[in-house]
């Protein structure tokens, strides 16, 4: 919004300037008004533009090596912030965010060499701004350089308090502990939903018959891992959940339809004559690339950034909807039809398990484009992901995960040649562990990317140890009955038996 000269005229740093040097300057800024808990800029955006207040109220922030945030300034009327990076040319080293409804001038490195060479004297008043901030600083290192009182309590604790301390801190595996469920869900309810999305490749009943009872036993255990993964989220870190929740209910909400859709056509086919048969097929398949779309989508929306003002969700509700989420999409859905068809390879015979390899060939090509696509477009979204996998030192850590799936897939490309006929669903499981892991790479230690880490986003250590007690009890449990319904099930699937 373009900013009058009379505005100018209040703020003291403009207000030796003359009626002609006024108008001119005030072509050149632009009025901002931003909401309560917006955030004006955040530490690594560019810093080609600096703010001066008038009215309102401004929170300048950084974030210590505990994660903590730390107040740097609150900027009044009349003073600016963000100069520091504007006049440098360097990406920000703070958070701006505004407390409640803010109006400031945005200026940039221009505007201020045409004040400082019609009115040099203003020079000054911007020197005395900034040696407020740096004597403000000085002050936060004092308060802040003095010895941290946990290493003195650390040093007088007996044997029994630091066993205790270490169990506290084996709280925080429950970001292994919720990453874990979430993967295995991926793997396991992947090639279930993998079929779902192929079905409609094998109109044959006898076909479609088989690759039902090849998941029949084991689909609904599968689904276990989400809800543990879900819940636990909610419980261990709920300000995460929070703020994820309302960014994808949309996607959230279609994915859900689609399970539901898919568990009650699993029951209903068997139960029905064949004309109806054929419509819980089509929910069946139709269900699957919903929930499969829907997980893929929010993982994209995720993994582009949610817009975070405080503790709060500050998006709009088709914010989880762009060209990169839905990218993520179609490669999920390709990614569970490649474990799909190579789950009929391991499990199916004769005319069905060809028709399978086939579909792997093909279905292996276009993941492999598909990773090649995301992985191309993810650093574009953020810097931090670009200097996480490329900048020096950390391309030696993150340059083994693309070696070993170029490994992993001429290992794969292998045993379909040779026919081979569990080392493909195996391996196609590897692509989604090196997957996993780079998607770990490229977040961590953020849980909201680029917003709130998983310390900022955790439950007390009280609650998560208690979770923890819990869990370690339904775990192994869940992975005990799991195991023993897949070994009781092994083998190859034949039309002339089945589970229903």
């Amino acid at each position: 919004m373009a900013c009058k000269p009379e505005v100018l005229k209040h703020v003291p740093l403009f207000a030796l300037l003359d009626e002609d040097e006024t108008a001119v300057l005030a072509g050149q800024v632009e009025l901002r008004n931003f909401a309560p808990r917006q955030r004006i800029y955040k530490i690594g955006d560019p810093g080609g533009l600096a703010y001066v207040m008038l009215s309102g109220r401004v929170r300048v922030t950084t974030v210590d090596q505990d994660h903590q945030e730390v107040l740097i300034d609150e900027p009044t009327h009349g003073e600016f912030f963000g100069f520091a990076s504007m006049l440098e040319q360097t990406p920000h080293q703070t958070n701006a965010t505004a407390i409640e409804e803010t109006v400031c001038i945005e200026v940039d490195r221009q505007d201020i060499l045409v004040l400082l060479q019609r009115k040099p004297h203003a020079g000054m008043d911007m020197l005395s701004v900034l040696a407020r901030q740096f004597h403000a600083s000085q002050q936060l290192v004092r308060l802040r350089a003095s010895r941290n009182p946990n290493e003195v309590i650390e040093e007088e604790a007996t044997f029994g308090e630091r066993i205790a301390d270490s169990v506290a801190r084996f709280g925080g595996s429950w970001t292994f502990i919720i990453a874990f469920a979430v993967f295995v869900y991926v793997v396991m309810d992947g090639f279930d939903l993998g079929l779902g999305i192929l079905f409609p490749l094998f109109p044959e009943k006898a076909d479609r018959d088989v690759i039902m009872n090849s998941v029949a036993p084991v689909w609904d255990g599968n689904e276990t891992w989400l809800v543990l993964g879900g819940g636990g989220m909610m419980a261990a870190f709920p300000l995460a959940y929070a703020v994820l929740m309302p960014a994808l209910y949309t996607p959230m909400i279609a994915m859900l339809i689609g399970l539901i859709f898919r568990g009650v056509a699993f029951e209903f086919r068997w139960r029905t004559t064949q004309s109806k048969r054929n419509r819980w097929d089509i929910a069946f398949a139709g269900g699957s690339w919903l929930a499969t779309l829907a997980q893929g989508i929010a993982l994209g929306a995720v993994l582009q950034g949610i817009h975070v003002e405080g503790r709060h969700y500050a998006g709009g509700w088709w914010d989880w909807l762009t060209p990169f989420s839905l990218l993520t999409g179609l490669a999920l859905v390709v990614g569970y039809a490649l474990l799909g068809a190579t789950r009929l390879v391991l499990k199916t015979e004769g005319e069905l398990r060809d028709k399978a390899y086939g579909l792997s060939w093909s279905l292996l090509f276009a993941m492999l484009g598909s990773i090649g696509a995301v992985s191309i477009a993810t650093p574009f979204l953020h810097i931090q992901y670009a200097q996480r996998w490329f900048a020096w030192p950390n391309v030696i850590l993150t340059a083994p995960v693309p070696i070993a799936v170029a490994a992993v897939t001429i290992l794969l490309l292998r045993s379909l040649a040779k026919r081979q006929d569990s080392q493909p669903f195996f391996l196609s499981l590897a692509l989604f562990v090196l997957s996993y892991a780079g998607l770990g790479i490229s977040m961590y230690p953020y849980i909201v990317p680029q917003s709130i880490t998983i310390w900022q986003a955790a439950s007390p250590e009280n609650s998560q140890i208690f979770m923890l007690f819990g869990v370690a009890v339904l775990v192994p449990l869940i992975l005990g009955y799991t195991a023993w319904a897949y070994w009781v099930f092994r083998g190859k699937v034949r039309p002339e038996s089945g589970y229903h």
